[in-house]
């Protein structure tokens, strides 16, 4: 676990908070640390950066989906690009794609999952 979050992880975290998430940066589920948990959906956010490889990836993936029950994995790659409205289209197309158009709204805690 990192004892300090990336410029790019306090970024994209409160970003997530201004959509209407609360989160937790840093949370470790079992033997892993994920960079961005978002408790209300029970989601992982993935800032993959330099040290993130495809398979090692698979492995933890496979892992929190099996041991914590992780709803959905999110792998964000290109920062560049990134800005907090592509973000948050990231995230509706997610909730859409998981529980339907329509199901669940920003920051809405009835809807979890």
């Amino acid at each position: 676990m990192r004892t300090h979050f990336t410029n790019k992880q306090i970024k994209v975290n409160n970003w997530i908070n201004e959509i209407g998430f609360q989160t937790e940066m840093e949370k470790v589920f079992g033997k892993y640390c994920v960079d961005i948990y978002i408790p209300e959906l029970n989601w992982v956010i993935e800032l993959d950066g330099f040290g993130h490889w495809a398979k090692k990836d698979e492995k933890r993936d496979n892992y929190l989906y099996s041991e914590f029950k992780i709803s959905y994995i999110i792998h964000l790659t290109d920062y560049n690009k990134l800005t907090k409205g592509v973000l948050e289209q990231i995230i509706k197309m997610a909730v859409e794609r998981k529980y339907g158009k329509g199901e669940i709204e920003k920051g809405n805690s009835t809807n979890k999952g």
